[in-house]
């Protein structure tokens, strides 16, 4: 083990000790299994994951592609992060792990996982895919890690009728383009709020919304949430508070639903799959209403629900492994991939936006310090929820907090792969 991976796990106890609870109900596994177990076990792929969401592509896949049977666990999310660490000391491993977004950064610069490199061809899903989604997922060390296996992008969705009858712009690039910035984004949350129309559920989901969708750190470990999009969505976020916009809506609520249907709630975001609960929530709303970029510099998958798959390099069915997840890819991102419209949206090639939206250049990517600023941000949401006044002090307050808590693991890891990684680019210059 090299002393850079040896440094990184000693920056794992430290943010799993400070920032997460050991789960009481697990017991590790008795790691030296008998000869006997490894062969009965050899005869299959064994898949973590903490969602099942892929049921029928993988029951097609085990009835007509393999001979392989499947061995599936659900790993409670909470204890996912301690769970597949102790796995990868394993003799037999699983030869996939499934994890969201949000905690796939912990796994990033870890020893154990196949470099997907070695895989992707020009007949591979993933090769067709924006780089912005896959390269996300390349640590400093030049290795890719993981594939995205289902990616939702969160947008906004908003009926284009209402607001053209308030003067706002209608089409979906007009309007993109015009709440990109604070100044505007409140001067229509102001003109309707007035008339008691809602264009965002609540301050909290507002902020949410940065959070779902956002890095905390950049390429280089350096935080970026005092800064940049994120800056401006904390920043907004107080204006509105302070000027007395404070709607408390949920669109999943049977309040939020019939604000809806009674033209009251005229604007929310929500990943590509919001069509969809339109169609089920305000049917005869269907043509009303168009979707576009998040507002406020905003963009992003949905990073709690979009799922990343990972690869033990112990497996010994890694060809098959990676065939199952090209064929999960393309059923789970069916309508990424081919939904050219939608009866709910005046709206069409929606795949093409999909596809741009998802090129677009993300600010950051995920990061072995996100714990830190997950804790930070949930204590932060915390305290909100418990009516402390949404302020720019309390959002300082956060950031000064998560930078002085993770700047010693900051300063270790900048030091060892960025620096490692620009002194490799320049002897290849």
């Amino acid at each position: 083990m090299t002393r850079g991976k040896r440094l990184v796990l000693v920056i794992l106890l430290v943010i799993l000790s400070a920032c997460e609870q050991k789960p009481i109900a697990h017991q590790p596994i008795n790691v030296s299994a008998d000869d006997s177990k490894l062969l009965a076990e050899d005869n299959k792929l064994i898949i973590w994951t903490t969602s099942d969401l892929f049921e029928g592509a993988m029951d097609h896949f085990f009835k007509y592609e393999t001979d392989l049977e499947l061995e599936l666990e659900i790993v409670d999310p909470a204890e996912v992060v301690d769970r597949y660490y102790e796995a990868l000391t394993y003799r037999r491993p699983p030869d996939l792990f499934f994890v969201s977004d949000e905690y796939v950064g912990l796994f990033s610069e870890v020893d154990g996982f196949v470099d997907f490199n070695h895989y992707i061809t020009n007949g591979s899903i993933y090769e067709d895919l924006p780089s912005p989604l896959n390269d996300r997922y390349i640590n400093l060390e030049g290795q890719r890690y993981g594939v995205p296996i289902t990616y939702f992008p969160y947008v906004t969705y908003y009926r284009h009728d209402i607001l053209e009858s308030r003067g706002f712009p209608s089409e979906p690039e007009d309007l993109g383009n015009y709440i990109k910035t604070g100044a505007n984004y409140h001067k229509l949350a102001r003109t309707f709020f007035d008339e008691g129309i809602y264009v965002f559920e609540s301050n909290q989901a507002l902020l949410q919304l940065g959070l779902r969708t956002s890095y905390p750190f950049d390429d280089d470990y350096t935080y970026q949430f005092d800064r940049g999009a994120f800056r401006q969505l904390t920043d907004t976020v107080s204006l509105m508070y302070q000027d007395g916009m404070r709607p408390e809506v949920s669109i999943w609520s049977n309040y939020g639903q019939n604000l809806l249907r009674e033209d009251k709630l005229v604007m929310f975001h929500m990943p590509t799959y919001g069509a969809s609960h339109l169609e089920d929530w305000v049917p005869e709303q269907a043509g009303k209403w168009r979707m576009t970029s998040l507002p406020l510099g905003l963009s992003g998958i949905d990073r709690e629900g979009s799922m990343v798959a990972l690869m033990s390099e112990k497996s010994h069915h890694q060809r098959t492994a990676f065939k199952l997840l090209q064929i999960i890819t393309r059923d789970q991102n069916y309508l990424v991939l081919n939904e050219s419209n939608h009866p709910m949206l005046d709206q069409d090639n929606l795949t093409t936006y999909y596809t741009d939206y998802l090129s677009e250049t993300t600010a950051g990517r995920p990061s072995m310090l996100d714990l830190y600023a997950r804790r930070h941000w949930y204590n932060t949401m915390f305290d909100i929820n418990k009516g402390v006044e949404v302020s720019p002090l309390l959002f300082n307050k956060t950031h000064d907090r998560l930078k002085e808590e993770s700047r010693l693991d900051q300063r270790i890891l900048i030091e060892q792969f960025v620096s490692e990684s620009r002194g490799r680019i320049g002897k290849t210059n």
